[in-house]
């Protein structure tokens, strides 16, 4: 058997605080549990996030800036957000942070379902906040919507244009046969990751019965071209895993699938979960897959060349003036345009004794793919110094990898001793892919021009990456 994937989904959107004080609700305690978990074995991290003060779901990207890059220092595991956020968010909501962050991984529901969570409402519990009982309640006449157009969304602007892939969750029988629908469309490619979930009242019951029926049609539809993952929610949730660690698939366990540890004992953390579903896997010979492994296994960003991709932005220095020129000709041409700048203006106005710009690389193994130019620019407007970043460009061999979000991170790094606190640019018009990357990364248009900017918490979360 391959290598199986472990995977812990941290806290979710289902569970209240007033059900258990181990639930992550900050920001701190989702980073450390989420680090604790990929310590005990986890290699997928499925990430949601909720509002400090009172544990709501929240899709706000400043909620998640203030944890993720805490988890990526923590730890090396595969940060998988969520697109799903809660059932009353809009599509919106649930994409604003994915499409800032730009995740190697991303979850995406494959349909419409009843998502009824209104029995917990009924448990006796002294409730901590406002909202946890109505929110529940109100479950008995919420439809969680994924249509078929919200899926195709989720898969452009995330798959197409952001270089994600995706855990495929399937609530229904009927979720199988809509992702086999987009495959026959060519919208999804396959090989592909699925996650079967049971135990949420409206999708499929924990049955081994219906996990077995499952495979065999996920057999029929996509032969050897798929893996699958088996989560359950409550009481089911080891059970059913180890019934899909000996048919050869993945786990997934964490508090937001269940907050117990065994009958009456409430888990104390996500790593607890994970050592438990670990030790049962490793009983039944399964050897569990580095966060690494499982980037290879699945083709994520950072395993498509067969390991971990491996890239860094630097300051470029004078000897690098060729290159920089190089590069920018590239551009130049790409847009069938040419630059009068030569690498000995280059040298002169960005290396010699009255530096008028800045560049930053960005290099895998010594090669160069992309650059950003910028120079420090003032506002009177706003009292304060920016800087505008005159030209971005990432060879189109390494684009969907995150090197523009990472270029226009480290300009800000490269910057610091400016007092930058915001970013601007220009795009043209005719530039649409371009227009959408900014919008993507925070930037909006400045009042009264055709300058786009990055400033407060959109340019915190730049940073976050």
């Amino acid at each position: 058997m391959t290598k199986i994937i472990i995977s812990c989904a941290i806290t979710g959107s289902i569970h209240t605080p007033s059900m258990s004080p181990h639930l992550p609700i900050t920001a701190d305690e989702i980073a450390a549990s989420a680090i604790g978990a990929a310590q005990a074995g986890a290699a997928i991290l499925h990430l949601h996030a909720r509002r400090p003060e009172d544990g709501h779901p929240s899709g706000d990207p400043a909620h998640w800036a203030a944890f993720l890059p805490a988890i990526k220092a923590g730890c090396a595991g595969i940060m998988n957000m969520t697109t799903g956020g809660s059932t009353t968010m809009t599509l919106d909501q649930r994409l604003a942070a994915p499409k800032v962050m730009r995740p190697e991984m991303c979850s995406l529901n494959m349909g419409s379902m009843n998502f009824a969570l209104y029995p917990m409402a009924d448990k006796p519990r002294q409730w901590l906040h406002a909202w946890e009982k109505p929110f529940l309640e109100n479950s008995d006449d919420t439809v969680f919507k994924n249509t078929p157009r919200d899926i195709a969304q989720v898969l452009r602007e995330m798959g197409d244009e952001r270089g994600a892939r995706f855990e495929f969750e399937c609530y229904d029988l009927s979720h199988l046969t809509m992702l086999q629908h987009f495959v026959q469309r060519g919208l999804i490619k396959l090989p592909c990751f699925i996650q079967f979930v049971f135990g949420v009242l409206g999708g499929m019951a924990a049955e081994p019965d219906t996990l077995t029926h499952l495979r065999r049609t996920a057999d029929r539809m996509f032969g050897s071209d798929y893996q699958f993952s088996v989560l359950a929610a409550g009481r089911a949730q080891i059970p059913m895993a180890t019934m899909a660690a000996a048919m050869g698939g993945h786990v997934r366990v964490g508090l937001e699938d269940n907050l117990w540890r065994g009958p009456g004992v409430l888990a104390k953390s996500n790593a607890e979960q994970v050592a438990l579903i670990r030790g049962i896997v490793e009983g039944l010979g399964r050897e569990v897959a580095t966060p690494d492994d499982a980037r290879v296994m699945l083709g994520l960003k950072r395993g498509r060349s067969g390991g971990v991709l491996t890239v860094t932005c630097r300051r470029a220095t004078a000897t690098d003036v060729g290159l920089i020129h190089a590069l920018l000709v590239e551009n130049a041409t790409h847009d069938n345009g040419v630059i009068a700048g030569s690498e000995a203006t280059l040298l002169q106005h960005g290396f010699g004794a009255d530096v008028k710009f800045r560049v930053v690389l960005a290099e895998r193994d010594g090669e160069a793919l992309g650059l950003a130019l910028f120079f420090a620019e003032y506002s009177s407007w706003r009292g304060m110094v920016g800087g505008f970043v005159q030209d971005l460009y990432v060879r189109p061999a390494a684009r969907g990898l995150g090197l523009g979000r990472a270029l226009l991170a480290a300009v800000m790094r490269e910057s610091v001793d400016w007092g930058t606190t915001f970013l601007t640019l220009m795009v043209q018009h005719k530039n649409k892919n371009g227009q959408g990357f900014y919008a993507a990364q925070g930037f909006t248009l400045r009042a009264n021009s055709d300058c786009l900017i990055c400033e407060g918490t959109a340019l915190q979360a730049l940073l976050a990456r």
